[in-house]
Parts: C-alpha cells; sequence; structure tokens
C-alpha cells in the first residue's frame, strides 16, 4: 500500500490456483485491496508474459514468473533466501534489484539442517523490500542502504562470455 499514490496503483498477483487463497489472505490485510486483482490460476503461460509487459515492477521470488518478467523487459526485485541462490538464479538482464541476506548461514546447501529456523526470511523485512522498491521505480536515489542483515544488489549484464553479475548497491550508486 506504501508503493505509490492512493488510488493510482494497481497491483496484479500471479500464482497457480493452489495460491489464490494466500492472495485472498493478503488481500485482508490490506488498506486498499481494491486496488489488487488476483489472477492466481487464472492466466496461461503466454497470458502470464503478456500481462508481465504492462507491470512497472515484478516482486518476486526466484521464480520462472520472475525469469518470463525478465525475459519481457519488466523490471524486477527479487527476494533470495534459503537455498535460492542469486548468482545461480538470479534475475537475467540489467536492471534488476536482489535481496538476499547477510547472515552466515545463506545461502543454505542443507535445507533439511537448518538450525536457523527462518531466520534467513526474517532478514528481508517488509520496510527493506519497500524500500528496495522505491529504489527500482525510481522515487527515491540508493544511497546508503541501511538494512544490515539484507544486502541489496543490482544487476549488470557482462559480455564476451554474457554473463550476469550483481553488484551492491552503494557501488552502484557511487559509480553514477
Amino acid at each position: 500500500d506504501e508503493a505509490d499514490e492512493p488510488g493510482r496503483l494497481i497491483i496484479l498477483c500471479f500464482g497457480d490456483a493452489s495460491e489464490k487463497h494466500l492472495v485472498e489472505r493478503m488481500m485482508s490485510f490490506m488498506e486498499r485491496p481494491q486496488q489488487v486483482i488476483n489472477l492466481a490460476g487464472q492466466t496461461s503461460f503466454g497470458q502470464l508474459g503478456a500481462a508481465l509487459t504492462h507491470c512497472r515492477l515484478l516482486l518476486t521470488g526466484d521464480t520462472g514468473t520472475m525469469h518470463l518478467a525478465t525475459a519481457v523487459n519488466t523490471r524486477v526485485v527479487a527476494l533470495f533466501y534459503a537455498s535460492a541462490y542469486f548468482p545461480e538464479t538470479g534475475p537475467y538482464g540489467n536492471n534488476h534489484l536482489v535481496l538476499a541476506p547477510t547472515i552466515s548461514c545463506y545461502p543454505c546447501f542443507e535445507p533439511d539442517k537448518c538450525t536457523s529456523g527462518i531466520a534467513c526470511r526474517q532478514a528481508i523485512t517488509p520496510s527493506a523490500v519497500m524500500a528496495a522498491i522505491q529504489i527500482a521505480l525510481n522515487r527515491v536515489e540508493p544511497g546508503d542502504w541501511p538494512y544490515e542483515q539484507v544486502q541489496l544488489l543490482f544487476s549488470r549484464m557482462r559480455p564476451n562470455p554474457a554473463r550476469v553479475i550483481y553488484q551492491p548497491m552503494n557501488i552502484v550508486a557511487s559509480i553514477q
């Protein structure tokens, strides 16, 4: 609800049919649920790609939808935690943002033996996510990142051989 002025933001929620109730639950906590369109379980792959072309931003985890968004040039803010390791499966392309915990056990290579519970997920707070969204929408300058338990990284493509690299946002801000 904080991402835009009242009445101007439309949120499209994607997912499969089993996630429809999760979107409905999230909407029950929102101040303006009428700005949400629940598309969970209602789009084909082609329809999802078409819908993503109309989005200014996709907030996502490490999903196929994230990769489809990058393919249609929709900017991504991606949350990586647990065994999802952004250098291997992060958003491919320029100008995407990645949030990842800075805790010592990330990435988790043995999730079945995790002793920290959900510490990696809790490190990525709602306020850190909102700050990343504001940066992605060019509403605020990157500047210093105040969230010590989560790093904010910016994707850049490098040629020959083609590969993506992820730079900490404070380094990107000092270059620009």
